[in-house]
């Protein structure tokens, strides 16, 4: 069941975290495996991105295949690419509102009739894209961070 507390309060966690994060500490990498902060964050946002684009496929085109990406491959093609992570934190925040409000206008029974077709997970329903988002998502990667910073602070 979709609860926008809940939602809301995943996002001011997550940019609660990342805000005050700059410098070295974004690119440090404890093992060459780990993705560096700044890459869970830059993941996190494109996956925002992403995850808007499929609720409004599910919403407006229901029923057809939605886009997927290689999230490696898509890592890794930053490299050397400086972003600014501020830009990223902005664009995450704006979806997420948007998210947010889009959710709170639909009735409970559009969250399981309406679906996009994922090629590795079959039908993905509102209420799955609210099982993967809301919450679970933003948590594996803010676990992660977290990992990095307490690293980051032991080989200090």
């Amino acid at each position: 069941m979709y609860s926008n507390e809940t939602f809301n309060s995943a996002t001011d966690e997550f940019l609660g975290l990342i805000r005050p994060l700059h410098g070295e500490i974004t690119d440090f990498k404890p093992q060459s495996d780990y993705w560096t902060i700044e890459e869970n964050i830059i993941h996190v946002c494109e996956s925002e991105i992403n995850a808007y684009f499929r609720l409004r496929t599910i919403l407006a085109e229901p029923g057809i295949d939605t886009f997927v990406t290689n999230e490696q491959s898509w890592a890794e093609s930053i490299k050397g690419f400086k972003p600014h992570l501020d830009l990223f934190v902005e664009i995450f925040k704006n979806i997420r509102a948007l998210e947010s409000q889009i959710l709170t206008t639909l009735n409970y029974n559009d969250f399981s009739e309406n679906y996009v077709i994922h090629r590795d997970f079959g039908k993905v329903s509102i209420q799955t894209w609210i099982d993967w988002y809301s919450e679970k998502h933003i948590q594996f990667h803010m676990d992660l961070i977290n990992r990095n910073i307490r690293l980051w602070n032991e080989q200090k």
